[in-house]
């Protein structure tokens, strides 16, 4: 198949980013597939992270690991939450704004220019899927089209699709002209600065299709987990900079948005970290001195470790400075903040369901399916979101799905989909949805 035969999806997300590949030929949605985009532990997730030093660049394991290795009280943070500055409302200026000396010691790079660098990174790593992929090795970004996922920024001006496509051009610019230092993960300042002085003159023609809402490409991916008398699909996606939830009502031919239920909220999985980090450093009895700001930023480079590890084994002993810290999962999830987080993501999703159970109640559906998707899925409290919420007001019976398709434990993926599926869920059904649910 030619490259105009083939849509690419990346979604950039706060912690990591991700790409999928999919036909254009409706028939062949199901043969979606995940891109190789990174060379570390897991592949299919490209660390959404850059740091500067004051004469390189660092890009994903790279910059971490750069991060974590920096001189004890310096006071630079790795650059990182890409998509939240995306949604900015005033995204022309936040763009123009330099990046400040905590992140650019250099004072050189705007925020435009780091997002753009982080982007060519990404395009650098979807031109790395294509040339291992048996079906698309031939193919160049120029050849494909392009989409990528986004929470609801629709409600802050159709001006920010024709920014994120010059951002695109530029960053494809970019990923031609550095790529070797790309696939070595980094790059000198001035080299970078060259770079991007001369993507501003020319760019790459992309074809950038558009974006599709983030929990409605979760939920086009899903759709085959629906369950045999549900009309529709809702997701509930909790990220690490925000939480999203969209339903789709479908038949057998054909899926559409249900617009009345699309909600997006800007707290998710860093507020989380942010809690977890404020009740370490309680615990820890430090005092709140510079000792305890340079611990908030190791903790920076960890905390999503910890938390992972405090769900999963119900117990995590951290770091927090010269002390190790006990917590228990019951510990957080105690503590006034993270419950507020988990609170305002219920009262998001519920209010989501009702308009999702009013929309299939008016067509004489009985049955919903919800699934949940990003990198919160497997948190307990959002588990027991979607187990406990029933809709108000309709007649509508609530189904929920595998956060992994029977068809991604297949044994051709070596159960290297399962652990991550959640996440992947995202850029994946991005590829494969119908052009119908692409905002230009």
């Amino acid at each position: 198949m030619t490259g105009a035969g083939w849509t690419v999806c990346v979604d950039f997300g706060t912690a990591a980013s991700k790409a999928a590949a999919a036909p254009r030929d409706p028939e062949g949605a199901t043969l979606v597939r995940p891109l190789i985009v990174a060379l570390g532990a897991n592949p299919f997730l490209l660390p959404a992270v850059l740091h500067l030093d004051g004469t390189h660049v660092r890009f994903g394991a790279a910059a971490l690991r750069a991060a974590a290795d920096q001189r004890p009280g310096a006071a630079r943070e790795a650059v990182q939450s890409f998509k939240t500055l995306l949604g900015a409302r005033d995204l022309g200026r936040a763009l123009r704004t330099l990046a400040g000396p905590h992140l650019d010691p250099s004072r050189q790079f705007r925020q435009r220019d780091l997002i753009v660098l982080f982007l060519a990174y990404l395009l650098h790593g979807v031109q790395r899927g294509l040339a291992v992929d048996v079906d698309l090795k031939r193919l160049r970004l120029e050849d494909v089209t392009l989409r990528y996922t986004r929470p609801d920024w629709t409600r802050r001006g159709a001006a920010q699709d024709a920014e994120m496509s010059a951002l695109f051009e530029e960053a494809a610019h970019v990923a031609a002209v550095l790529a070797g230092d790309l696939e070595a993960h980094e790059t000198s300042i001035d080299r970078a600065l060259a770079a991007l002085t001369d993507a501003a003159r020319k760019g790459v023609q992309v074809q950038i299709e558009g974006a599709v809402f983030e929990a409605a490409a979760a939920a086009a991916c899903h759709l085959d987990s629906a369950t045999r008398r549900s009309a529709a699909m809702i997701v509930l996606d909790v990220g690490a900079g925000t939480t999203d939830v969209g339903a789709l009502a479908f038949t057998a031919r054909e899926a559409w948005e249900i617009a009345d239920a699309r909600r997006t909220l800007d707290l998710a999985g860093d507020a989380v970290d942010r809690a977890l980090m404020n009740l370490l450093i309680a615990k820890s009895g430090l005092k709140r001195t510079a000792q305890q700001a340079h611990v908030w930023r190791d903790l920076l480079l960890d905390v999503r470790a910890a938390k992972e590890t405090l769900f999963t084994e119900g117990r995590a002993t951290t770091p927090v400075g010269a002390r190790m810290v006990k917590l228990t999962a019951r510990d957080l999830l105690k503590d006034p903040d993270a419950e507020q987080v988990f609170a305002e993501i219920q009262d998001v999703y519920a209010a989501a369901l009702d308009a999702a159970a009013a929309a299939v109640s008016a067509e004489g559906g009985k049955a919903i399916t919800a699934v949940a998707a990003g990198g919160g899925a497997r948190l307990p409290p959002i588990r027991d979101i979607l187990r406990r919420t029933k809709p108000r007001g309709a007649n509508v019976r609530v189904d929920l799905a595998p956060l992994t398709p029977t068809w991604a434990e297949a044994p051709a993926y070596g159960g290297a989909l399962e652990p991550i599926f959640p996440m992947l869920a995202i850029a994946m059904g991005g590829a494969a949805a119908p052009l119908e649910l692409v905002a230009m």
